[in-house]
């Protein structure tokens, strides 16, 4: 029986695609680097997330595991995430814990929310 039909589907709409629009939060975007994660962002008219993974985790198997986590962090938390910017979160892989990525994402958050006080 489901109690709450909350629905945490990712859309599609809100998904940051292609490379000039990649470049453009990483390079004129503000950051918050994390032990594990760093968060882009880039004030805009709507809310864009994209996610990537360091070249420096060598086998793309697990390239695509961070990349599964960090969606479903956001899928999850999608509501802490302030509206009208794009994101992008990468990983640099020193962590592959779920709970560890989840938390310091939280925590990057709240510093752009404080940022924008």
């Amino acid at each position: 029986m489901v109690l709450n039909s909350t629905n945490y589907k990712l859309p599609k709409n809100e998904i940051l695609r292609g490379r000039d629009k990649f470049n453009n939060v990483l390079k004129n975007g503000k950051k918050n680097l994390g032990s594990f994660i760093f968060i882009f962002y880039l004030l805009s008219t709507e809310k864009k997330i994209g996610f990537a993974v360091s070249k420096k985790v060598k086998k793309a198997v697990k390239r695509n595991r961070l990349k599964r986590l960090l969606r479903e962090i956001y899928r999850l938390n999608q509501d802490l995430f302030p509206d009208n910017y794009h994101y992008v979160l990468l990983a640099n892989g020193a962590s592959d814990d779920f709970h560890v990525l989840k938390k310091e994402v939280i925590k990057l958050l709240r510093k752009i929310e404080y940022e924008k006080v």
